[in-house]
């Protein structure tokens, strides 16, 4: 019985450490994911500059946005 409380000890043990390397890489994925999502969004958002894009090119990615926040919307409400 010794042997095997061994062996099933050292098996908890790296079962454990393996699990806190998998759950710090998951959370360090997911806060790079977040700062991303966050820099990407604060790119779309801003005013029209004449060197990346037409003012027409700006006013439907505007026209865009605002139809798929609308639906957006409009889903949630209906769903509540």
């Amino acid at each position: 019985m010794g042997r095997l409380g061994d062996t099933v000890g050292d098996w908890a043990r790296s079962h454990k450490t393996l699990c806190l390397i998998i759950s710090a890489c998951v959370l360090i994925v997911g806060l790079i994911l977040i700062i991303a999502g966050a820099f990407l969004t604060g790119l779309n958002g801003g005013e029209w500059s004449a060197k990346n894009e037409t003012f027409n090119e700006f006013n439907e990615r505007q026209r865009w946005n605002l139809l798929n926040s609308t639906k957006i919307k409009s889903r949630l409400v209906a769903r509540a």
